[in-house]
């Protein structure tokens, strides 16, 4: 089943498999309504997804209001948010999050000693309980100015009513 493009939801372009794996734990969640959330096939690499999000997403935000883009990328470099946030026109950034592991999610995965769809579990629960717990790990903590973004922004509106 797809999104409802005409009301709130969230489209996601995962990095590579491992990222699609933690967007899968998160959009398996109870509490998450899996019609609001949309995740794209996998790029291949950190630049590709950002260049998927620009050539072919950036537009459809646009058009879509309600819609909210999350790209899940690696941080394998300190810069790389930066260079990532370069891809992302200024009309829409305010719909655009750009999140993810610092190293990859494997790390992530076994330093929580969960697999990665737990992982995301985890992650979707967190937003459920407002906790930052599992945000606070050595390899997350540098999502928090994206994540309090994206908790004002659309968390709730992901949520089973």
């Amino acid at each position: 089943m797809s999104v409802n493009k005409e009301r709130p939801h969230l489209l996601v372009i995962p990095e590579d498999d491992a990222n699609r794996q933690l967007i899968e734990g998160f959009r398996n969640h109870l509490s998450v309504d899996p019609r609001k959330v949309h995740v794209e096939n996998v790029a291949g690499g950190w630049i590709k997804a950002l260049e998927l999000f620009r050539d072919s997403h950036a537009s459809l935000l646009r058009k879509y209001g309600q819609r909210q883009v999350l790209i899940l990328i690696d941080f394998d470099d300190k810069n790389r948010l930066e260079k990532a946030k370069e891809y992302v026109p200024d009309e829409v950034k305010n719909r655009v999050f750009i999140l993810g592991s610092s190293s990859d999610p494997e790390k992530l995965a076994s330093s929580l000693k969960m697999s990665k769809e737990n992982v995301g579990l985890a992650l979707a629960e967190a937003c459920v309980s407002d906790s930052g717990d599992l945000w606070q790990s050595q390899l997350l903590t540098h999502n928090q100015d994206e994540l309090a973004r994206m908790k004002e922004s659309i968390c709730e509106d992901l949520m089973i009513s």
